[in-house]
């Protein structure tokens, strides 16, 4: 039988980021890197979702939706991340944006 390890999302996700986290401001990239595995785990348990490769709009808006308690702000770094996990697997758009909350309808 051939299967990943569970473990195989976070070796696609360090394989992809390596190069990105060994320039510039470390700590920044490391948290960039911490934002893109929160949503992938996110996905992998709401959406059965496999691979980075495998995370759309859908996954991604269904994580925005599901995290509106927090500020704009932090939507606004996750979505920074997901941008560079865009360009990371050589995406040419760029991941949904998440709406401020004064765009959204209550809960």
């Amino acid at each position: 039988m051939n299967r990943k390890s569970p473990t195989a999302h976070f070796d696609e996700i360090e394989i992809l980021s390596k190069r990105y986290k060994s320039h510039g401001g470390k700590k920044n990239r490391r948290q960039q890197v911490k934002k893109i595995r929160r949503v992938f785990e996110f996905a992998k348990a709401n959406h059965k979702t496999r691979s980075v490769y495998e995370l759309g709009r859908k996954q991604i808006i269904d994580f925005y939706r599901h995290n509106r308690d927090l500020s704009d702000k932090t939507l606004y770094a996750y979505w920074l991340a997901l941008k560079q996990l865009y360009q990371f697997m050589g995406r040419l758009e760029e991941p949904p944006k998440p709406h401020k909350k004064i765009d959204l309808p209550p809960k």
